[in-house]
């Protein structure tokens, strides 16, 4: 056990770091690399409505994707 255990299990840091907020990022991350893209025009701007409302940490089953099974609900 590390002398920082006890800190970083404190609920605000723990919702900072968890699963969730983790992969929202990831997410938050291709969203805006799709916009770009679009900019670009290296994606059909008709294709980012989609992809920023597929960019949604609440669409992925964690405890799926943990098992291995996939991640998509």
């Amino acid at each position: 056990m590390s002398l920082l255990t006890p800190m970083l299990r404190s609920s605000p840091l723990t919702d900072w770091f968890s699963d969730a907020q983790r992969v929202q990022g990831m997410l938050d991350f291709e969203a805006a690399l799709a916009q770009a893209q679009a900019a670009c025009g290296m994606v059909p701007p008709e294709a980012v409505g989609p992809i920023v409302a597929a960019c949604r940490h609440e669409a992925i089953d964690f405890g799926r994707a943990g098992r291995g099974g996939g991640g998509s609900r």
